[in-house]
Order: C-alpha cells, then sequence, then structure tokens
C-alpha cells in the first residue's frame, strides 16, 4: 500500500561517487559515511556484521510542493508528472 511519495533525486549519485572516490584514493575520509548495522539496514536481526553508508536526501513529495521538487529542477517534465491528472486540476505550467 502507497501511503507517501518520495523523491531521492538519482542525478545526485555520480559526482557523489566521485568524490567518495576521489577521498579514498587520497586517504581521506569521506564526509557524511555513517556506521549502521546490517541488521538496521535489512530489518534482519539474523545478520550481524556493521557498513559504512552515505544515504542521499529523500524528500517527501505532495501536491504542494510537486512542481517545485519534480519539474522546477529539471527532474521530470510537467506533461509526464501530470498526465493522468485532468487539465482542469492541474496547476499553472511553469
Amino acid at each position: 500500500e502507497l501511503t507517501v511519495s518520495i523523491l531521492k533525486d538519482i542525478r545526485n549519485l555520480a559526482p557523489i561517487a566521485v568524490d567518495m572516490v576521489d577521498s579514498i584514493v587520497n586517504g581521506q575520509a569521506v564526509e557524511g559515511m555513517e556506521e549502521y548495522s546490517l541488521a538496521e539496514l535489512t530489518l534482519n536481526d539474523a545478520l550481524q556484521g556493521n557498513v559504512k553508508a552515505l544515504f542521499l536526501p529523500v524528500e517527501q513529495v505532495n501536491k504542494d510542493n510537486v512542481v517545485a521538487l519534480c519539474v522546477d529542477n529539471g527532474f521530470q517534465a510537467y506533461d509526464d508528472v501530470f498526465r493522468d491528472i485532468p487539465e482542469d486540476q492541474r496547476p499553472p505550467k511553469p
């Protein structure tokens, strides 16, 4: 059951990965890395051990911010986001 829509802008993955590799190659700590237990990440208490991870920010999307989060920044085209919404119920096109 879908209870909320989120946006994790995957366009940020490549530059973050490059920065991480650059830090590692140069013997520097990777900023933002945090340690998590495998049980915590997988919701499986049988798994043991820890892993470091860096998570991208997640934005909750709703009718009030969908244009700003998804359309204005170029993540999705306006017509794609609102394709199943009747035109008289759509927000103004930017």
